[in-house]
């Protein structure tokens, strides 16, 4: 790693700038043992930046670094680790506040935007840690100053030279994050509304896999905003594009249960199990409907229900219990 050079600052060593190219080799290793180390790697880096007054951009940097190693190590614990998800958005926080108040580098454009990629990067990565320790409120606040500063919902992507208007526009995944953190807070048409801005960039950059995600959460938000004929649409348009999509499959299965269309239901769910590219042992683990996929608490009790193969109408009890 290469750092610029800063007026009126401290050099660091030769072997300091090593450590830290070092560290981000950790970082991109990736196994447990390397993001151990490259986290106490960016500790003393950090510490040593501050001590040598390091431009602020320079600590920005690594203090994001350091969060990035921190909330892989707790994806790698399978996010049992909170405390350092906590202490991720810590750096991130710090590492934003640095990047704003930067004298050498200003951190937004005359129009607003951002002056460079690492400053909306920082928020997304921080709304993920949010949405790790279930702070939902923070997450959509964090997604939608990020989304601000690449220009706003409404500016999407356009094909061509940047010199003849093509632009990249906001980013789709992180509509689809923001969407995600929506339907947590039960504000399914807000939820709607991102995940088409997000469908439509995936569509326009030809990304079939995530243009099929984002429909899928689509069909799932209207479920959970009690449009159930227009859900049951979508989720028959997803599967007409991708047969294979072990989602809808399961969802169709529990809305036709529901329906009383048993036959229906059961084929539904015989896909997702024996054809699909998934299966269906995920969707037979409650907690995993609620908490990782994040079904609508309505149609997860009616996916409840059918496993169960009890009455349409009869009360649900969670398959977890």
């Amino acid at each position: 790693l290469v750092l610029p050079a800063a007026a009126r600052a401290a050099e660091p060593s030769t072997e300091e700038q090593a450590a830290i190219g070092l560290a981000f080799v950790k970082l991109r290793d990736g196994t447990s043992d390397s993001l151990l180390e490259a986290e106490s790697a960016f500790t003393r880096a950090i510490d040593r930046w501050k001590s040598l007054q390091r431009p602020m951009g320079e600590t920005a940097q690594l203090l994001i670094a350091r969060a990035k190693a921190r909330t892989e190590r707790n994806e790698q614990a399978g996010g049992q680790l909170k405390p350092l998800l906590e202490a991720a958005i810590d750096d991130l926080s710090e590492a934003i506040q640095l990047i704003r108040a930067d004298p050498l580098v200003p951190a937004l454009t005359a129009n607003g935007r951002a002056t460079f990629q690492e400053f909306p990067d920082a928020l997304v990565r921080r709304g993920l840690a949010h949405e790790g320790l279930s702070q939902w409120e923070a997450a959509v606040a964090d997604y939608s100053e990020a989304i601000k500063l690449w220009g706003g919902e409404s500016n999407d992507f356009i094909a061509g030279e940047f010199s003849e208007g093509g632009r990249l526009g906001v980013n789709p995944y992180v509509m689809n994050f923001r969407g995600n953190a929506l339907a947590r807070l039960g504000r399914y048409e807000d939820a709607i509304e991102d995940y088409r801005i997000a469908s439509s960039q995936f569509s326009a950059v030809r990304d079939v896999k995530s243009l099929t995600i984002s429909l899928s959460n689509e069909a799932l938000a209207l479920y959970g905003a009690g449009q159930v004929d227009q859900a049951e649409e979508q989720m028959r348009s997803v599967l007409r594009k991708d047969p294979t999509v072990a989602d809808m499959h399961a969802a169709l299965a529990s809305i036709y249960w529901g329906q009383s269309k048993l036959q229906q239901a059961e084929s539904e769910w015989q896909y997702a199990c024996e054809r699909s590219e998934e299966g269906c042992s995920r969707y037979k683990d409650g907690a995993w409907v609620r908490g990782v996929r994040r079904w609508p608490a309505t149609l997860a009790e009616a996916l409840d229900r059918f496993l169960r193969r009890t009455s349409p109408t009869a009360p649900a009890r969670r398959s977890e219990e």
